[in-house]
């Protein structure tokens, strides 16, 4: 199935390159998992991610709306004509066993799927590596201040035996 990037970022199909870019910064803001804290929010970054890839690149994009007109254009002249539920049921049907005429966007469809994963999976992996270096940080600095409180309290024993 052809996944809908105009409805994912909520815009038209004839928005133009900053538009979809100053969508993008804004869903991204709204949904990064660090921000939204939703058990869903990890996949809506990908999903966005994904979207963004596609409607982004010009090559990529001009290939998608030539299939997302064959698609969603096609649903569209459907579902007016015919308001049954049998008709919108085989729409859903047809949509949903597409197959992609385009070989190229095809590919570019799943790389954007797969980089929108390894994005997320990059930010996780990264996270993890700051934590986990902050927290020696910590207790290397927690070492010291130990050592000094030590050495502070032991000069001061031996000036006061002195005196």
């Amino acid at each position: 199935m052809l996944p809908d990037y105009y409805k994912i970022f909520g815009l038209p199909k004839t928005a133009t390159k900053e538009e979809v870019k100053k969508r993008y910064r804004e869903l991204a803001k709204k949904y990064h998992p660090d921000v939204n804290k939703s058990p869903d929010a990890t996949a809506k970054m990908q999903e966005i991610q994904e979207a963004y890839y596609i409607l982004y690149d010009d090559e990529a994009r001009s290939r998608y709306d030539f299939q997302y007109d064959k698609i969603y254009g096609k649903k569209k002249e459907d579902f007016k004509s015919s308001n049954t539920h049998n008709q919108a049921k085989s729409d859903s049907t047809e949509q949903k066993n597409y197959e992609f005429d385009d070989p190229i966007l095809e590919k570019w469809i799943l790389n954007a799927k797969r980089q929108a994963v390894e994005f997320v999976k990059n930010f996780y992996r990264d996270t993890k590596g700051i934590a986990v270096s902050g927290c020696s940080y910590y207790f290397k600095a927690l070492g010291i201040c130990i050592i000094v409180f030590f050495v502070i309290i032991i000069l001061i024993r031996i000036f006061a035996a002195f005196t």
